[in-house]
């Protein structure tokens, strides 16, 4: 009796390891997954901007605005140019929302609109369309399973890289 109940104890200890393992991938997952499409919303606007991609035809600047926790979505807008805000939404695929645990805690150099417009040719990274980024701009994506965290920073050229 004494030798089941101490195999069943270190079943025990072993099935706790291996869920916290599983759990601990999960989030991870979740966490890369987020980032993952955070940047190709990123890459979208200024793949649409660079190749004139509207409706009309004559081609638009389009941007990416971010809504911190507790919303934690993505949008993807087209630029309007006449009073400078991101407020054409292209079509309705192009949001994202976070998914619990994962949520954005910070976005850095953006400005109060906390939104990057990618400008028609050169595909240079701007606020509100007309100044361009001073320094990098950050977004802190992080996981509040573990507290990981990665940072997806947008260069005043509009190079997107993820740390």
């Amino acid at each position: 009796m004494f030798e089941l109940v101490i195999v069943l104890a270190i079943g025990a200890i072993l099935m706790g390891f291996v869920v916290r393992g599983y759990y601990s991938f999960f989030h991870q997952n979740r966490l890369n997954e987020a980032v993952e499409n955070i940047v190709n919303m990123l890459q979208k606007a200024r793949n649409r901007t660079l190749s004139s991609y509207d409706e009309t035809g004559t081609g638009a600047s389009h941007c990416v605005h971010f809504d911190p926790a507790p919303t934690n979505k993505v949008s993807l807008f087209q630029f309007n140019s006449s009073d400078s805000t991101c407020s054409i939404q292209v079509d309705s695929l192009n949001y994202y929302e976070l998914s619990s645990p994962v949520e954005i805690v910070s976005v850095t150099g953006l400005g109060a609109l906390q939104s990057v417009v990618f400008q028609r040719i050169s595909g240079d990274a701007t606020t509100n369309g007309v100044l361009d980024l001073a320094a990098s701009a950050s977004i802190v994506v992080r996981s509040s399973w573990d507290n990981s965290q990665r940072t997806i920073t947008i260069s005043p050229t509009g190079v997107i890289q993820v740390e």
